[in-house]
């Protein structure tokens, strides 16, 4: 229950969205609301023997970096849990 004057917001409450405008933003959140979240890129040994044919080690890292900033490229693999297959 809020009292007046009590600034601590029950995370359902916040969750919902029914304190919106209630209490200043930065009573809202918290530092770690805006972190991301870190990704794993896998390299199958099929992409291995590909990329050691196909791409250089600069195309190769760029790839990566590219995978890892975007991690919603790509089709997605049914019942995989979140794993995407990029071509």
């Amino acid at each position: 229950m809020l009292f007046p004057g009590d600034r601590r917001i029950p995370p359902l409450a916040r969750i919902a969205g029914f304190l919106d405008g209630f209490f200043p933003l930065s009573a809202q959140t918290v530092p770690m609301d805006y972190s991301r979240g870190l990704y794993a890129v896998a390299e199958l040994p099929e992409f291995i023997r590909a990329a050691d044919q196909l791409l250089g080690e600069s195309e190769l890292q760029e790839l990566i970096s590219c995978l890892a900033v975007n991690p919603r490229i790509g089709d997605l693999l049914e019942g995989t849990g979140g794993i995407r297959k990029l071509r």
